[in-house]
């Protein structure tokens, strides 16, 4: 099974950026081209940062490493 680790790529991400984000930042960055009322973006992203989707665009990987600066393999963790 394999989990993101969204969290992590936040503390990482803010460790070195002056410029601090947040789980909030990142869905509206991941959901800003995407015809998705605001509430539902959120509830959709939550659910991500805490494993409960079964499954994730590829697209969503890409911008979630783009904005936070970690590449797939740190942001996919898999676990046994």
């Amino acid at each position: 099974m394999a989990r993101l680790r969204i969290k992590e790529a936040i503390a990482k991400h803010n460790e070195s950026k002056a410029e601090k984000l947040t789980i909030s930042d990142i869905a509206r960055f991941v959901y800003r081209n995407r015809n998705i009322a605001d509430l539902h973006k959120r509830i959709r992203f939550y659910s991500l940062v805490n494993n409960k989707c079964k499954y994730v665009e590829l697209e969503t990987i890409k911008d979630i490493c783009t904005i936070t600066g970690v590449s797939p393999e740190f942001l996919i963790d898999f676990e046994n």
